[in-house]
């Protein structure tokens, strides 16, 4: 009986995992979930996504901001506790490394990569095709403590909001200063302002002011039709939906591809909105929408399904599938693998981390 429910944990979980910080916003995982369906729609040229993949990442690096922040809102400084930076970074290693280093293993080992192929990932210098996003991630996670380092140096909340919003300002003005090395003669900016979007908002949210504005009827209605807008412009947005539908309507619309690469800081704005809305209300439209099951669900094993769709792509790309079709099969057989990978690799370290602390 213990045995098959563990089997069943990746569907049990979704409603009793607890985060980090103690709590789980169901919001959160719900984007996940959205995050990545995006990403496999965009890779696979399904559902009018082709190349609104990068979309899907740059939300997941806001959500990362986000999420770290939230045990820091009130006290950055407890940040600096012995218990609670080992937690951190114990967390972080636990999350990132032994599910990221199995997919690269199995990776190097069907395309026939070497060793070194493997080191340079793992080690999060260089990051192949989409893993690139891993080796931000890390950065991410290593700059972290400077930033509340800095919002420390205060306990006033605007002091911090500013520090923030700085850091936001200047990571995204001087981007292009660090590039990570995709291993195919192509580099890619680094997202900083994005994560720290992610940081900005979360500070904003724990505005008392803000909380009572946000109690009014009008605002949570505008709000979440605001953030329905948002949702729905994940899809709309992209380059074949403006081709196809917006431009002939509007003749006015210009040749500029409308992509989260191209616009990232439109985007931000959007994410803020979108976040502040979902965590703020538990019902509503678009609250409603990422609180589904399915999505939750999906975002629990998103990490492992965005590890190794790639290679699902790349290997079966000669069996004739097309746009859904090509995305049903790979986003099943990337489901598969999570699912195994969450079993055996995400599920046990998370537990063994819970015992090391």
């Amino acid at each position: 009986m213990r045995f098959s429910r563990y089997l069943l944990s990746p569907f049990h979980d979704v409603n009793s995992k607890t985060s980090t910080h103690g709590q789980n916003i169901a919001a959160l995982d719900g984007i996940r979930g959205i995050a990545v369906l995006i990403v496999v729609s965009s890779h696979t040229q399904s559902f009018n996504m082709k190349a609104q993949g990068g979309l899907g990442v740059i939300l997941f690096f806001f959500l990362s901001g986000y999420i770290l922040t939230l045990p820091f809102t009130e006290n950055p400084r407890c940040f600096f506790k012995k218990k609670n930076a080992l937690a951190y970074f114990s967390n972080r290693i636990f999350r990132l490394a032994p599910a990221y280093s199995l997919a690269a293993g199995i990776t190097a080992v069907t395309m026939g990569f070497s060793i070194d192929w493997y080191l340079w990932n793992i080690s999060f210098v260089k990051g192949w095709f989409h893993f690139w996003s891993v080796a931000q991630e890390a950065r991410f996670y290593l700059l972290f403590p400077i930033i509340i380092i800095l919002l420390s140096l205060s306990k006033s909340k605007y002091y911090q909001i500013v520090i923030a919003l700085s850091i936001c300002y200047f990571s995204y003005t001087f981007r292009g200063y660090h590039e990570i090395d995709m291993m195919n003669r192509k580099h890619i900016y680094f997202y900083l302002f994005m994560f720290s979007g992610g940081v900005t908002t979360c500070l904003i949210n724990s505005m008392e002011w803000l909380k009572k504005v946000k109690k009014s009827n009008g605002v949570k209605t505008t709000l979440q039709s605001i953030s329905l807008i948002i949702l729905i412009s994940f899809v709309l947005t992209s380059n074949e939906f403006i081709k196809d539908l917006w431009r002939p309507l509007f003749h006015s619309i210009s040749e500029t591809p409308y992509l989260g690469w191209k616009i990232p800081h439109i985007w931000l704005l959007l994410f803020m909105i979108l976040f502040t809305t979902v965590t703020s209300y538990e019902k509503g439209v678009a609250s409603d929408i990422v609180k589904n099951y399915f999505l939750r669900h999906i975002g629990l094993l998103s990490y492992s399904i965005y590890l190794i769709h790639m290679l699902i792509i790349l290997q079966f790309k000669y069996i004739g599938l097309q746009n859904e079709g090509k995305f049903i099969f790979v986003f099943l057989v990337s489901y598969i693998y999570a699912f195994i990978s969450y079993l055996i690799i995400e599920k046990p370290f998370i537990h063994l981390k819970k015992v090391i602390l």
